[in-house]
């Protein structure tokens, strides 16, 4: 009967056991899960709320009762406690034995409490309204902590009660500790007492032996004076070392550093035999004499282990994976074409409107593209190509359309080329022309998909042949996308390891989310505080280290003596051994992407034209390629220089016809329709080609640089830094503050009564921007009045009056 209720009670612990882990695992998961905006009350109806606790609203409830009225997040050590009581229950065992641990852990909790409650005390000053993470029993004793002892006495309070609770739960491990730190110094001290011992035995047999060696060079001096004849044996006494037959130097050759031990047939030092180690050092308080010494070993400089920039790039690219090309968008599958009926009666009304203006021709090509359709116009015998190209304006007007361009004549045929908008344009999605089979032609080392022509088909170029490209157009027109555009092909086409960017952007909103490639596509700076460079400062030596780095790579191709950088590689490639541990290494193409050159030629035009040109006349052979875009085609943006070594023109809409033939030279791109609508001139041709730039949407970038940042990183690039000179001629060049002509442009104002910049511009030969500074300065001053309208400014003070002052 007694063992039956013996059993009947084990059960039942075990069963409270399981149900205390049970309320265990539940309150845990309710803390955990608690948030700020869930509902205190559990009444649904009343409070329709969504919650985000994991048990609802009651969970909710109940965990906002023991975040606020507890300890907060510290109340996470009830859950400990419970559950260890029930697995005592369902052991069977006495929770006494637990006493101790759970001691332990309600005191760190308080701790704790404390702790989370005390920034919140200090910057309320101990007038605490909120009691949350930390709860109302931690909070309450931050606060009177902060309110009665002040900040620092409050703060040394925490700090001593961390201390003694860390003392306490750790107090036969601290003792623990210190026993094997008094072992461990004792051992060391032991090490040094017996190293000083050998070096003072070392020292002593060091001084016996050089004794040993004079009484030995004496001896034989004596022996070379008497004749062999007369030379008796002479006895030897036992403290008396006997005279040595043998070189020390070829001895110490034979026999190594042996030959120092003191061994029973060598030498003997008064009565007792000692062994010493074999000498490794020389002292310096006795004289030594050069020749005499014995042999040693000399011991190189330290030689460190250098990581091979080849091996690592290839490591990271072999695990590197491109995104892939569902990351772009598809086009929508129900685009509307325009119909082959449609086409016939367009080309039909272009006859008939152009026989009404007297010129006789007829369509015998019509090429319907996304966007517009080609009509190729053959003119009837005796028909000038300018009288059809007089009537654009009337030919738009009777055709319907927004803006039509006459190509006249088509290169290499004969006939005559109307481009006229289609009235239901198509749009030209990126995910079209990477699939496409010229995007993937293996001879390409920097594809770039331009757009779509006028038949559909696809317009890849490599920017290795163009070598740099000048992107111009409007706002809105589509050049940031072709931007995104340009970025995105080379990043499904080419590793990191072998391309590199350096991306200026002065609007710092256009490239800025490239940052995220820092470790993979960018090459960057240390010492620079961007890795999209956003300020004129940092551009101009930007621009500057791109030009150290073609002198460098020029240096390194010279050495090899091989004509650019496919052949660099190539040879560097071809035997790896050869070049291991050298400069030369594997180097990448480098692509300068300039988003608004605009913006950095009105700030420090000089600086930034100069390293612009060289890199455009000359970096081609290292590898290293420019795309310059800008918004504002004129010449005083893209000068002579520039345009003469920027070959491959990408225009987009732009306002004037003057815009137009600064970019192409030549007219249409006034023309254009916008929406990526495009001219492109390539190297070596003489007319531009009419493309649909694709769309890209940022989504898609950011999917794909999504990507790229999980791949394994990259090796930093080691970039050349400017010198200090170069810097501080850029600073001077931009700071107005201390200018060297102020006092100079002040004078000019003053005796010509007339605040003007084009004056100052005029008489002081400096260009708008350090004018318009000078002017600026002297507002400040005071010697001149505020700007009105496009008028020149008041000035405000005499000669006698600047002279006082001066």
């Amino acid at each position: 009967m007694k063992k039956k209720k013996n059993l009947k009670e084990s059960n039942s612990l075990q069963i409270s056991g399981l149900v205390f882990m049970g309320l265990a695992a539940f309150m845990f998961l309710a803390i955990v899960s608690y948030h700020l905006d869930d509902p205190v009350n559990i009444n649904i109806a009343d409070n329709p709320v969504t919650t985000h606790n994991w048990f609802g609203p009651f969970g909710a409830a109940f965990a906002h009762l023991i975040m606020q009225w507890t300890l907060g997040y510290a109340a996470l050590v009830s859950p400990v406690i419970l559950f260890i009581s029930g697995l005592a229950f369902f052991k069977n065992q006495n929770i006494g034995t637990y006493k101790n641990l759970i001691i332990k852990v309600v005191i760190w909790s308080l701790l704790i409490s404390i702790i989370l409650a005390f920034p919140a005390a200090l910057k309320t000053h101990g007038n605490l309204v909120e009691y949350y993470p930390s709860g109302l029993i931690g909070g309450w004793l931050a606060a009177k902590f902060v309110l009665y002892l002040g900040q620092i006495g409050s703060f040394l309070l925490l700090i001593m009660l961390t201390g003694l609770v860390l003392f306490a739960s750790m107090k036969d491990s601290v003792h623990a500790m210190m026993a094997s730190i008094n072992a461990i110094v004792e051992g060391v001290l032991q090490s040094i007492n017996e190293k000083w011992a050998d070096l003072k035995a070392q020292r002593a047999a060091k001084k016996e032996l050089r004794a040993s060696k004079k009484e030995q060079k004496r001896i034989n001096k004596e022996a070379e004076t008497e004749k062999p004849t007369d030379v008796e044996p002479q006895p030897i006494s036992k403290n008396e070392v006997p005279p040595l037959e043998f070189n020390i130097s070829e001895q110490v050759e034979d026999k190594g550093p042996d030959i120092f031990s003191n061994e029973s047939d060598n030498f003997q030092h008064g009565p007792n035999k000692t062994e010493e180690e074999p000498i490794d050092s020389f002292s310096t308080d006795e004289p030594f004499e050069t020749g005499e010494g014995p042999d040693f070993e000399l011991e190189g400089p330290v030689e460190e282990e250098q990581l091979d920039y080849d091996d690592l790039v290839k490591e990271s690219i072999a695990r590197f994976k491109f995104p892939s090309i569902d990351l772009l968008n598809d086009p929508p599958p129900n685009r509307n074409s325009i119909s082959k009926e449609e086409l016939k009666s367009n080309a039909e009304l272009l006859e008939y409107k152009l026989l009404d203006y007297g010129v006789k021709a007829k369509v015998v090509r019509v090429t319907a593209g996304p966007v517009i359709t080609l009509y190729e116009l053959q003119p009837a015998p005796g028909v000038k190509v300018n009288s059809i190209v007089n009537l654009e304006n009337d030919l738009a007007l009777a055709m319907e359309a927004r803006g039509i361009r006459i190509i006249a004549p088509i290169p290499g045929k004969a006939a005559v080329g109307i481009e006229i908008p289609n009235k239901h344009p198509q749009t030209v999605y990126l995910k079209s022309l990477i699939r496409s089979e010229k995007f993937n032609h293996k001879e390409f080392e920097l594809p770039i998909a331009v757009g779509k022509a006028i038949n559909g088909e696809s317009f890849v170029v490599d920017l290795v042949k163009m070598p740099h490209l000048l992107i111009a157009g409007a706002t809105g027109a589509g050049k940031s996308v072709g931007i995104n555009t340009i970025i995105c092909s080379l990043l499904y086409s080419v590793d990191p390891g072998k391309v590199k960017f350096v991306m200026v952007d002065p609007k710092k909103l256009e490239l800025s989310l490239y940052e995220e490639m820092k470790n993979h596509y960018l090459l960057w700076r240390p010492d620079l505080d961007e890795t999209v460079i956003t300020k004129a400062g940092n551009a101009v030596s930007m621009l500057n280290t791109m030009v150290l780095e073609m002198e460098r790579r020029m240096d390194r191709m010279h050495h090899l003596s091989v004509r650019n950088i496919r052949e660099y590689n190539a040879k560097v490639l071809a035997n790896p051994k050869a070049y291991k541990n050298t400069e030369h290494q594997q180097m990448p193409y480098i692509v300068v992407l300039i988003d608004e050159l605009a913006d950095l030629m009105m700030v420090a035009s000089k600086d930034v034209e100069l390293p612009i040109a060289r890199l455009a006349q000359m970096a081609r052979a290292g590898g290293i390629h420019m795309i310059v875009a800008t918004q504002r085609p004129s010449v005083d943006v893209i000068t002579g220089l520039i345009k003469a070594n920027l070959p491959a023109r990408l225009a987009y809409q732009v306002a004037t016809k003057v815009d137009s033939r600064t970019i192409l030279d030549a007219n249409g791109a006034e023309q254009l329709l916008g929406n990526g609508d495009l001219l492109f001139k390539l190297t070596g041709t003489a007319k531009a080609v009419r493309l649909q730039n694709p769309f890209v949407a940022t989504e898609e970038v950011e999917q794909v640089i999504n990507h790229i940042k999980k791949q394994p990183k990259l090796p930093y690039y080691s970039l050349p830094q400017p010198s200090e000179s170069r810097r501080e001629s850029f600073d001077d060049g931009i700071n107005s503050a201390g200018d060297e002509l102020y006092n100079d442009a002040r004078a000019i104002v003053v005796q010509s009564q007339s605040g003007s910049i084009s004056l100052l511009q005029r008489r002081l030969k400096i260009g708008y921007s350090r004018a318009a500074r000078l002017i600026d300065d002297m507002e400040e001053e005071g010697i001149v009045g505020a700007a009105v309208g496009g008028k020149p400014r008041e000035v405000l003070m005499t000669a006698q009056e600047l002279g006082a002052i001066s």
